[in-house]
């Protein structure tokens, strides 16, 4: 997949679609294969139709990283307009449309409805779901997703309330996250503090929050967007430090 970006790239242009501006976009290729980052497209021509290209089902400065063949050694056939189509497994699927749930760092009532309803369909195993859940740290988001189930929908979907997991199920709704922050489908932050106090939300253990603080504070030096926008400022380590102070004391000022 990472040798076809250019390729892909140059199919979606012939067939009507074009590229987004959002926060990757400045970005060159080499550092969207390196790490992992989303390329999204849209196309206007006959109807609105949105696709978004992703190398991994997570981007490498993401908190939460998954095994990807793990995921597909776990999938299964499916048959859509007599084309068969190959997807995850249905407790891989739940995993993962968890994990986009809260991935972001505002939030999607669709999404929530997404890992509602796949938990609600037939054969799920919930004891592989519960694992699984384990597996990959996303306790803190499913505990949250549970709570907020509950609020939204007057229930929790399915058997999703597994004697397994009801210690990562705590009776309370969350103070930060709950059925009025999904309501506005935005955090009473601004993004910059949105995207740090999520993560440290949904993981699970203190040193991995840690390391994500680390890495949100201080990014590799060639994942900076303002040196590929700004082609003026020389990518070293000085104007990478005042960068990054500078970043610093504005989510002091935002958190203020």
């Amino acid at each position: 997949m990472h040798d076809s970006v250019e390729i892909i790239h140059e199919l979606l242009l012939r067939n009507g679609y074009f590229l987004c501006e959002d926060l990757y976009t400045a970005f060159p290729s080499q550092i969207i294969k390196k790490y992992s980052f989303a390329r999204h497209y849209i196309r206007k021509e006959h109807s609105i139709l949105a696709l978004d290209v992703h190398l991994n089902l997570s981007g490498k400065l993401h908190p939460f990283q998954f095994d990807v063949m793990d995921f597909w050694d776990n999938s299964r056939d499916i048959e859509i307009n007599k084309n068969m189509f190959k997807t995850f497994d249905k407790e891989y699927t739940a995993v993962y449309l968890l994990y986009h749930a809260f991935k972001h760092y505002y939030f999607k009532l669709i999404c929530l409805i997404d890992v509602y309803k796949i938990l609600e369909s037939d054969n799920m195993d919930f004891d592989r779901l519960g694992k699984l859940v384990v597996k990959y740290n996303l306790t803190k988001v499913w505990s949250i997703f549970l709570n907020t189930s509950r609020e939204l929908f007057g229930r929790i979907p399915g058997n999703a309330d597994m004697s397994n997991m009801k210690k990562y199920y705590p009776p309370n709704s969350h103070k930060i996250i709950n059925k009025d922050s999904l309501l506005r489908e935005i955090l009473p932050y601004s993004p910059s503090v949105g995207r740090i106090i999520l993560p440290l939300v949904y993981l699970p253990f203190f040193l991995q929050k840690v390391r994500f603080l680390l890495r949100q504070l201080f990014p590799p030096k060639d994942a900076i967007r303002v040196f590929y926008v700004n082609k003026s400022m020389k990518t070293n380590w000085s104007n990478y430090l005042k960068l990054q102070i500078k970043a610093i004391l504005e989510l002091i000022h935002h958190v203020k």
